[in-house]
């Protein structure tokens, strides 16, 4: 990337922890993005996460995640707590949204599609 526009990363699953490795060891691509939206991201209390992962502002991060996900366990484990993210739970803002588990929250359940629409648009925490 050769322009000044930095990029948006949307992640599901293990796509959401990966970005966040590739930028502590390829710290030149750091200022090439502007937000990183994972969804169910395992974030923490895994080898790879907890040894590898970091956050680098001015980059913002927004994890996504579902109170029914059947594979991210223990649930809390999306959450990163940081000045630079904003953790949200799909059934925080769409209580009714039992079925959005671990595959819905990312790919087709349409309060996850809000939720990342919104933080696209989104110019600040």
């Amino acid at each position: 990337i050769r322009r000044k526009t930095r990029i948006n990363i949307i992640g599901h699953s293990l796509g959401g922890a990966l970005p966040r490795f590739s930028l502590r060891f390829w710290p030149d691509i750091r200022s090439m993005i502007n937000h990183l939206i994972a969804f169910g991201p395992t974030n923490r209390e895994t080898i790879m996460a907890d040894a590898a992962c970091k956050t680098f502002p001015p980059i913002k991060y927004t994890n996504i995640s579902s109170k029914f996900d059947e594979l991210v366990r223990p649930l809390n484990s999306s959450e990163i707590n940081a000045q630079c993210v904003k953790n949200i739970s799909i059934q925080d803002i769409c209580q009714l949204r039992i079925f959005a588990e671990h595959l819905a929250a990312g790919i087709y359940d349409y309060c996850g599609y809000i939720l990342t629409m919104n933080a696209l648009n989104s110019q600040s925490f």
